[in-house]
């Protein structure tokens, strides 16, 4: 519902502001009581998550980390449908020592190095697997609240990678971010018909879009 979109080529900490402002504009985050930002594992997502724009609510985006189990594990099935069973049914902390107790046990180098790539990646969002604590209203998130961003995911593929990923291109930063603020421009409807009458108002003229 009310959905809206922000994307921008920007260090960390002006994204989340940035971000953050236009929640504030399009949804009023102030008043929220309690919110929730999913992210794919990276730490910059949580720390704009817990920094002082949004007090929010982390939690690791579930299709992800299953992602990283199945490619971890692609020849034992069975362990992999053991480990998102422990996953789903809240025994974070058993899928953890599982796939440690795999690392122990594997004997091919290279495997063991995925698997304990995949350690490390559980480790640093396992207080991001049910919900972290919410900032804002100090309670623990007693239940997952979203298990997976599909509906951002194909956001993203609709918005950039339909246009930035083509056989061939190739961009630089200044480009592709003045293309990529046009295009949420475009998704957010009410903003792009806001900045086109600003530019008439201006004496600015523009052929019409079809």
């Amino acid at each position: 519902m009310d959905k809206t979109l922000y994307g921008g080529i920007e260090e960390t900490e002006e994204f989340g502001e940035k971000l953050y402002l236009k929640g504030e504009e399009e949804l009023c985050l102030s008043e929220a009581r309690h919110l929730l930002v999913l992210g794919d594992g990276d730490p910059w997502i949580k720390n704009i998550a817990e920094g002082p724009y949004f007090m929010a609510t982390y939690q690791l985006d579930w299709r992800h980390l299953m992602v990283k189990i199945h490619q971890t594990f692609s020849d034992q099935p069975k362990l992999v449908s053991e480990l998102i069973d422990y996953l789903y049914s809240g025994q974070g902390e058993k899928m953890l020592t599982t796939v440690r107790l795999a690392r122990l046990l594997c004997e091919d180098e290279d495997k063991r190095q995925k698997i304990a790539d995949l350690v490390t990646y559980i480790e640093n969002n396992q207080n991001g697997l049910y919900g972290s604590r919410s900032l804002r209203d100090k309670v623990e998130a007693k239940k997952v609240l979203v298990c997976s961003t599909g509906t951002m995911e194909k956001n993203i593929e609709t918005v950039i990678g339909r246009r930035f990923k083509k056989h061939g291109m190739s961009w630089k930063t200044k480009g592709v971010n003045n293309l990529l603020k046009l295009r949420t421009l475009w998704y957010n409807k009410s903003d792009w018909d806001a900045f086109w009458s600003r530019q008439a108002s201006q004496g600015v003229s523009f052929p019409p879009i079809n």
